[in-house]
């Protein structure tokens, strides 16, 4: 709320700055300004019946009211921004949990993506050495074609290689490793 307090056509130059009119005060106006409604702009000049001085009483109830009417109108709007900016921090929070939910989805997906790898491993290294030990089979069941002390030799090298690779038989059927945590996007942290 502004109060102006001049002769009634003053206006400020065309540098925005007001002037002070030269001559005598003779007629005089007080405006209250930048009230919350344009309708109500309480206005008193000085006039040929009154003079601003026997209205005091009148000016300064309506300043008060006005200081009154801008006050409350200030406080209507500090409470609509008090719940814009509540909606705007469970907003906040709704998307850090959805977030965070979305992270953890991933984390199970990655875990079981892990655990699938690491048993289609387990059952590729079962398979190569049923296959080692189906190869050494075919081979000893024909006849020799290099000494047998060599090819019993290859033979109890390859069973032990496919021994070696089968998770049955080496009884390496322990679960997978942990899955790699994917990288977390931290939300700034909220001070309000």
């Amino acid at each position: 709320m502004t109060l102006a307090f001049d002769y009634p056509q003053a206006k400020p130059n065309r540098h925005g700055e007001w002037g002070v009119r030269e001559g005598p005060a003779d007629t005089l106006q007080l405006t209250i300004g930048q009230t919350p409604s344009p309708d109500y702009q309480p206005t008193w000049s000085d006039g040929p019946d009154a003079k601003l001085e026997a209205r005091l009483t009148e000016m300064v109830v309506e300043i008060i009211v006005a200081g009154e009417v801008a006050h409350r109108a200030s406080c209507v709007r500090h409470h609509q921004w008090i719940l814009e900016h509540r909606e705007e921090l469970r907003a906040r929070l709704r998307k850090q949990r959805e977030d965070a939910e979305r992270r953890a989805r991933e984390q199970r997906i990655a875990e079981q993506k892990a655990q699938r790898e690491h048993l289609f491993a387990q059952a590729h290294a079962w398979r190569t050495a049923r296959d080692i030990r189906g190869f050494v089979g075919e081979v000893l069941a024909r006849p020799p074609v290099q000494p047998a002390s060599e090819t019993e030799a290859w033979a109890a090298w390859a069973l032990a290689e496919a021994d070696a690779l089968d998770p049955v038989a080496s009884g390496d059927l322990r679960p997978p490793p942990e899955a790699p945590a994917p990288p977390s996007s931290n939300p700034p942290s909220d001070n309000a």
